[in-house]
């Protein structure tokens, strides 16, 4: 994935992310999903938001090291008890800076994730908003953490917003319209007939094509391998 560019995160300065603009605002048929869901995907890892939309830290967010604390506990009260008085000084001083550290690192990279899934979102409902208004306005309301999560800072759900525009584009139950035209699609290409004797490879390739990638992956009983 193309992760390793550095973005702003600061909200004055979020990088502005261009998808490909969604089908709507009626159900897609299921070629025309899958084709846009591709570009949708293609977009995102091109940009570095791939993991970013499933869920996961982009490279950005991984480069940010952060010190497991559980793994380095310390001293016990007692251990720094028994230490002279000019060492319990020093210890506290480089313990404290430690977990100083590791609170910043742990706010930078909090932020930089909430600000990769926002740039996620807007670009999400950005591209849905001439094309499908009601789905756009669905995702901002319900990807918003102030709203759901009370999260300040003007974060928005990435991830989420990339799970409703796939089960817009990819319903559980897909409908009678999107069946029948696929099986209809099937009957007409079969009534086309046989293609001429020394036709242009090209030809054959065409139906072969439209065969394979337009009809046969989305009839309800496909024909076998």
């Amino acid at each position: 994935m193309a992760d390793d560019d550095d973005q702003g995160t600061s909200s004055g300065s979020r990088p502005k992310l261009l998808l490909p603009k969604a089908p709507g605002p009626a159900q897609p048929l299921s070629h025309v999903a899958s084709r846009h869901r591709k570009k949708l995907d293609a977009t995102l890892s091109a940009g570095g938001y791939y993991d970013v939309a499933h869920g996961r830290e982009s490279a950005r967010a991984q480069r940010i090291q952060v010190i497991d604390l559980s793994s380095h506990p310390g001293l016990t009260a007692l251990q720094v008890s028994a230490l002279p008085p000019d060492r319990q000084y020093k210890y506290q001083i480089e313990r404290a800076e430690l977990e100083l550290t590791v609170n910043k690192a742990m706010q930078k990279k909090f932020d930089l994730i909430m600000a990769e899934r926002t740039v996620v979102c807007e670009a999400i409902a950005a591209s849905n908003d001439d094309s499908n208004p009601v789905l756009a306005k669905r995702i901002r309301e319900d990807c918003n953490y102030t709203a759901s999560m009370g999260i300040a800072g003007g974060y928005y759900d990435g991830p989420l917003a990339y799970q409703l525009q796939i089960k817009f584009l990819i319903p559980d139950v897909r409908s009678e319209h999107d069946k029948n035209f696929y099986e209809n699609a099937w009957k007409v290409h079969k009534e086309q007939g046989s293609l001429k004797d020394f036709c242009l490879a090209s030809e054959f390739e065409a139906l072969v094509d439209c065969f394979i990638e337009l009809i046969q992956l989305y009839r309800v009983s496909p024909l076998l391998a």
